[in-house]
């Protein structure tokens, strides 16, 4: 999903999603949402 419909959704600025998402990779060890998405497979977290 892309930030702004996030942001939307949930009712927040998309600086917020923005900014959490950042955030989000760094504690993941990765640079961007395919990145991301590759880890949560590799860790099972999604099939």
């Amino acid at each position: 999903m892309a930030n702004k419909p996030v942001a939307l959704t949930l009712n927040i600025s998309l600086e917020t999603v923005k900014w959490n998402l950042k955030n989000i990779y760094a504690k993941l060890g990765v640079s961007s949402h395919y990145d991301a998405v590759s880890w949560a497979r590799k860790n099972g977290l999604i099939e």
